[in-house]
């Protein structure tokens, strides 16, 4: 009769090995689907990532053409203090020269003005889409913790089946 009773304690412990590891494979299935999903959310964030840099990119060229405007302005003013110098020797013509010369700066500072408004235009979409882009991590988070939080309430639950 001992050995009855050895063998069905045998079998309830097997068959309690069994479940473990079926809820165990469950779990793992879990694991791997939430990971697949991870995975894309981290190559979306890549592409959008890619897509700023680009953006950022295209707005430090801009820079350059701000720097290559101030070097050209600086280039003026100092042909204006020249002109100062021989300001005794400038005739009618070399007043032209001056005027044309003021005229080709407010132009330039009106091109700057406008580069820099978009710029500016630039730099608040880019704000605006990084706090989507923040907003939008920030929901994945709260999902990723609160699915966490419901798979940790899972297996304590099926731990508690299973005692």
């Amino acid at each position: 009769m001992a050995d009855n009773e050895l063998m069905v304690l045998i079998y309830e412990t097997l068959q309690k090995q069994l479940n473990q590891f079926k809820d165990s494979r469950v779990v793992t299935q879990t694991l791997c689907n939430r990971m697949g999903e991870l995975e894309k959310t981290v190559k979306k964030l890549e592409e959008r990532t890619k897509s700023i840099e680009d953006r950022l990119t295209a707005v430090e060229e801009h820079f350059d053409i701000v720097k290559e405007v101030n070097a050209s302005d600086k280039r003026l003013t100092a042909t204006i203090n020249a002109m100062r110098g021989t300001l005794d020797t400038v005739t009618n013509p070399g007043i032209t020269l001056v005027g044309n010369a003021h005229k080709e700066i407010k132009d330039a500072v009106r091109e700057l003005s406008t580069v820099h408004k978009q710029v500016m235009d630039e730099f608040e979409q880019y704000e605006l889409r990084l706090v989507r882009t923040e907003d939008y991590i920030q929901k994945l988070m709260t999902r990723m913790a609160l699915n966490a939080a419901e798979a940790a309430e899972d297996a304590a639950e099926a731990e508690d089946e299973n005692e």
